[in-house]
């Protein structure tokens, strides 16, 4: 079996909530591209990759360097994932996204081609259904605890506070949330690089009365020393997020100890093989870890449930809901409930794309 095409379909997803924004401004629309990979018979696997500029490149960079790795793909074997993922490397450094799509497209493709769900290939599950951590994205206190509030509202057990960087206006943000959601939801905030270390730690201390549990990514990501600071002076877990965006990061936050708990993601590691070995670093080393937000389609979603179901459970809560948040996506097959999303049944991600036959 061989791969014969790689193709690609530009997709914009806006979100429900235009208004939708953290510390570097606002997100109205993500835009990226489908990638599926077609074998010699006609059978089809599917990917995902977009641009979120300035974390990465423009689209049009991304869609340019993709098709030059798209082109080597072409001819190989489909169930040679490994193979082909080593000739990308040697064809063109760095591009993690990029190869991240095929290698979840190849991936979808060998558990369609087997008839196998993706956790199945990946080993056998051991969760079928997870409680999701849901972002409150960046307002006023009083507009953010009003969407904490329907949140809650919608059975969501787990919030995360986006903060910006303004200490006062921040602690407000917490103590408005969690005035209106009640004492027994989980917090914590996420921070996106917005403060120093010094000013951080008293942010921290101010808002532990309100019951926040970890702190995603306080100070500048590429400054593990700033991060080490914090993790040191505080009492609750401080997470790396922007500090950990590949597997030689992450494995230098486990020997400087510089957090307590790492997000990944598919897509930033460059594909499942390298986030399962980001995932040995971390239980090598005793860190936590889980999924943070994917800001795209249901494909990318399902991916990551599917490879999140074999693994251990997490601290706190994973972030997989947020594509109920965009608009005009083509894949059907996930369902929001009560604050949770089940692993997808059926053979690779259990996604199908609604005007492909898959």
């Amino acid at each position: 079996m061989s791969i014969v095409a790689v193709n690609t379909r530009r997709i914009d997803l806006p979100l429900s909530d235009p208004q939708w924004r953290f510390v570097r401004g606002a997100i109205p629309s993500i835009a990226g591209y489908v990638v599926e990979v077609l074998d010699d018979v006609g059978r089809k696997g599917y990917g995902y990759f977009r641009a979120m500029p300035p974390a990465t490149p423009p689209l049009a960079s991304l869609k340019a360097a993709f098709d030059d790795l798209a082109a080597v793909a072409i001819g190989a074997d489909t169930r040679a994932i490994h193979a082909l993922m080593d000739r990308l490397d040697e064809h063109q450094e760095g591009m993690a996204p990029l190869k991240a799509a095929i290698e979840c497209a190849l991936f979808d493709l060998l558990g369609r081609v087997a008839d196998l769900p993706l956790h199945d290939v990946y080993g056998g599950r051991r969760h079928d259904r997870f409680a999701c951590a849901r972002i409150v994205p960046l307002k006023m206190p009083d507009a953010m605890a009003a969407v904490a509030q329907a949140l809650a509202n919608d059975g969501f057990g787990f919030l995360k506070i986006k903060l910006s960087g303004e200490e006062a206006l921040d602690v407000a943000r917490v103590q408005s949330v969690r005035a209106a959601v009640g004492p027994r939801m989980r917090l914590m905030a996420d921070a996106n690089e917005s403060y120093l270390p010094k000013s951080a730690i008293r942010m921290i201390f101010k808002v532990l009365e309100y019951g926040i549990e970890m702190v995603e990514q306080p100070t500048p990501g590429h400054d593990l020393a700033a991060l080490a600071q914090v993790t040191r002076a505080v009492p609750i877990p401080i997470e790396a997020d922007e500090s950990a965006p590949d597997l030689r990061a992450i494995l230098r936050i486990a020997e400087t100890r510089a957090a307590e708990s790492v997000s990944l993601r598919i897509m930033n590691l460059g594909g499942i093989t390298n986030t399962l070995r980001a995932v040995a670093v971390c239980e090598a080393a005793g860190l936590n870890y889980r999924f943070g937000a994917i800001f795209g389609s249901r494909v990318m979603h399902a991916h990551t449930l599917h490879l999140a179901s074999t693994l251990r459970a997490p601290a706190f809560a994973h972030e997989f809901s947020e594509f109920s948040l965009f608009l005009d996506d083509p894949f059907d097959g996930l369902a929001l409930e009560r604050g949770s999303v089940g692993v997808p049944s059926g053979s690779g991600t259990g996604v199908h794309m609604r005007d492909a036959n898959s």
